[in-house]
């Protein structure tokens, strides 16, 4: 007795489509947030009205460019896109407006010299105070400036005065040293070096 195999026919499957919107206004209002939060806090404006003014008006701005932009247009890769660029920069552009609008001591010992200077005004003994304090500026300048030396040329840099953002320090090294090249031939490439994470520990 034999058995005839079944026959099977695949149908074709249709690719899933994704549907744009809303990534694209979501993705883009993130983006204008973030850029409002950030750009204020870089140009030195640390008010509280701006920190919360900027971010909702480059928030909304940006999820109408969003919205009329990249969901109409049925543009599903640039709007997955921005939606994953939008939530990439989120914890970046948190910690830059931290660093911008951090404390900065240097601002108190101005008003304390001022204050200082108008009471020096008034007699010699306020006078005599205040001389230490400007004396002394310097020399705290110069170990602010050799403990962020210390620290590294990372974009995060954990130092005495705890973790700091900077501009990374780039470098341009060969790949393979000459007892390489020679042991193993080839030819010499070159590698981009870019510091991340560097402290003083």
């Amino acid at each position: 007795m034999t058995t005839a195999p079944s026959t099977a026919a695949a149908q074709p499957t249709e690719p899933q489509r994704i549907d744009a919107s809303p990534k694209g206004l979501l993705g883009l209002g993130f983006i204008g947030a973030e850029l409002g939060l950030t750009i204020p806090a870089l140009a030195g404006l640390d008010d509280t009205w701006a920190l919360i003014v900027f971010p909702v008006v480059g928030a909304a701005g940006g999820a109408v460019a969003g919205h009329f932009a990249i969901d109409n247009r049925g543009n599903e890769k640039a709007a997955v896109a921005t939606l994953t660029l939008g939530l990439a920069l989120v914890v970046p552009a948190l910690v830059l407006t931290l660093w911008a609008t951090r404390y900065d001591p240097d601002d108190e010992d101005a008003i304390e010299s001022s204050t200082s200077g108008e009471e020096a005004e008034q007699g010699e003994e306020a006078a005599d105070e205040a001389a230490p304090t400007e004396e002394a500026a310097p020399a705290a300048a110069a170990a602010r400036r050799g403990a962020v030396a210390r620290a590294g040329t990372g974009l995060l840099r954990l130092g005495q005065g705890g973790l700091q953002l900077g501009l990374p320090g780039v470098s341009l090294v060969p790949s393979y040293t000459r007892e390489e090249l020679a042991l193993f031939g080839g030819g010499q490439t070159n590698e981009v070096r870019l510091s991340l994470f560097t402290g003083a520990f």
